[in-house]
């Protein structure tokens, strides 16, 4: 069997799967979620179980089907054409519904980093706009140029995360110091809210998807 050639290597191949999951959800749903508490965080916990649940029943059908090109597939071969296309359908949909808040998250954080720049919803809009404009030109050059663009972008979104974590391991080491650094009073954490649980897992499950 004659070999493909392959667009792309492991690590821009590495970067597509980080880039793909390090998101909107990672970045703005933790503030979403906050005012909520206990029932945010036992929400995060619930879609954590339940992400690692599904991921392991595609890996399972994955063995099973190795010649098959993707989970779709897999659906569609398993349980029938109709309902592969409505799982097809609804990835798509819900894909395309996603990325006009993904490009507007994008644009009103660099509209913050310049603020000298005009600020507003419409600024926010134009600038995701333009965004997603400039992000399927990369992507229709094909798929060398957009690999090389995710790794740069991937790059962009774990700094921040790195930088994050530093800070926090900093607090954490100097917490009990005599030099701690002065940190706001801790606000108590709201209480567990049953009600809540379902929307916040709903609202969750945006970030694992």
């Amino acid at each position: 069997m004659d070999s493909v050639p392959r667009p792309f290597g492991l690590w821009t191949a590495i970067a597509m799967i980080v880039g793909g999951m390090i998101g909107t959800g990672i970045f703005v749903l933790p503030g979403i979620l906050a005012p909520l508490g206990w029932t945010a965080v036992i929400g995060w916990l619930v879609v954590g179980a339940g992400t690692l649940s599904i991921a392991r029943v595609m890996i399972a059908l994955s063995f099973r089907n190795p010649d098959e090109p993707s989970i779709l597939t897999i659906c569609g071969d398993t349980l029938g054409l109709l309902p592969g296309r409505l799982l097809l359908w609804s990835y798509w949909v819900g894909t395309i519904c996603t990325l006009p808040a993904m490009a507007i998250t994008a644009a009103a954080y660099l509209l913050h980093l310049f603020p000298s720049l005009p600020q507003g919803q419409t600024q926010q809009v134009v600038a995701g706009a333009i965004i997603l404009t400039l992000v399927t030109a990369i992507n229709l050059r094909g798929m060398r140029q957009a690999g090389r663009f995710q790794i740069i972008t991937t790059a962009l979104k774990l700094l921040p995360l790195a930088v994050v974590i530093a800070i926090l391991g900093y607090l954490l080491m100097h917490a009990y110091g005599t030099h701690a650094p002065r940190v706001p009073a801790q606000q108590p954490l709201a209480p567990f809210s049953a009600w809540q649980l379902t929307p916040v897992i709903g609202i969750t499950f945006v970030s694992a998807r």
